[in-house]
């Protein structure tokens, strides 16, 4: 399984139903069109995030975890720091949160 640089949804490297592209000599998989052209239009801008709780840079591809929250996408280098994300949000400079249902690309449109 691949990360979406764009949302942070896991995609089957196989069968990504947005896709592929290749920039700078590595391929990028993603699970909607939607997120494919936001990169392919601007990839530079999908490399890296830093992680919310410990700051450290994180590729956006390959982050330990992801989470979609307050309208985006947040990185982590662990699962630990998810969770403390998650458990407060706010303590981390977004939205303190609100159930979702986990379903397909928080960023494409229906």
């Amino acid at each position: 399984m691949a990360m979406d640089p764009v949302c942070g949804m896991q995609v089957d490297e196989a069968a990504p139903k947005g896709g592929s592209h290749l920039h700078g000599g590595k391929t990028y998989y993603f699970c909607s069109a939607y997120c494919h052209d936001h990169f392919a239009a601007k990839p530079e801008d999908y490399q890296s995030s830093p992680d919310p709780v410990d700051g450290s840079l994180q590729p956006r591809d390959g982050a330990a975890a992801a989470e979609w929250h307050d309208g985006r996408a947040w990185f982590f280098s662990s699962s630990a720091n998810r969770d403390r994300f998650m458990a407060a949000p706010q303590d981390y400079g977004a939205a303190p949160l609100e159930p979702v249902d986990a379903g397909p690309c928080p960023v494409a449109p229906a």
